[in-house]
């Protein structure tokens, strides 16, 4: 079963509390899970740290630019199978209407000016931070 995950941006620091609606929310329907090489965090640090630099907090463009972030990791797998870019090329990762947490999310991850939380939603309890 896929790990899902959705990722908040926030413009202030929310504490890691995902009851604090983000100012944009993206959602990424496997490999949502923190750790190791193919983990959230692998990616989402580097690419927070370089927007961070080049752009500053802008939660709206950093969603953007993180939705193609994800689209370019998910496509290059696959990119000498042409099935597969078929079955994936219009799903994995979306734009969440609302701004709520879907009910099947496992970690969420708030992203804010200079710190990342990424919380395990069953237990309420951050498991892995960034600042």
């Amino acid at each position: 079963m896929s790990t899902r995950a959705q990722i908040g941006f926030y413009s202030k620091d929310n504490g890691g509390d995902i009851k604090i609606k983000p100012e944009t929310l993206i959602y990424k329907h496997s490999d949502g899970y923190p750790d190791g090489d193919c983990g959230v965090m692998s990616w989402l640090v580097p690419f927070f740290k370089d927007f961070m630099e080049r752009r500053g907090a802008d939660p709206e463009y950093m969603a953007a630019w993180c939705i193609h972030v994800i689209c370019i990791r998910q496509a290059a797998p696959h990119t000498n199978y042409p099935e597969f870019e078929d079955n994936f090329r219009y799903t994995g990762v979306g734009c969440c209407y609302e701004h709520f947490l879907h009910e099947d999310i496992e970690y969420y991850y708030s992203v804010t000016p200079s710190v990342i939380y990424c919380t395990d939603v069953y237990s309420g309890e951050i498991v892995a931070t960034y600042k």
